[in-house]
């Protein structure tokens, strides 16, 4: 049975401590798994104000880099490392 109430600190402090334990999001340069990259844009605001479409932007390669670990993929996600 779920629990009534979420408690995001207790939950995601247990998650990511797991995470970071089997370095689920660790690129590694020398693993014999086909590699998928994804490079991303620079951030940016192309606004006077945030809105969901900067959200949607990104949440677009973080769902592939998600899929792709799960079919056993070696992902290399580089979020916006350039500069404008």
């Amino acid at each position: 049975m779920l629990p009534k109430t979420y408690e995001p600190k207790e939950i995601e402090k247990k998650w990511r401590k797991i995470w970071e334990e089997k370095q689920i999001y660790k690129f590694d340069e020398t693993s014999d798994k086909p590699i998928y990259s994804i490079d991303t844009p620079p951030p940016y605001a192309s606004a006077d104000h945030l809105h969901v479409g900067h959200a949607m932007h990104y949440s677009q390669f973080e769902f592939m880099a998600r899929y792709y670990r799960m079919l056993g993929y070696n992902v290399f996600l580089f979020e916006g490392g350039g500069k404008n």
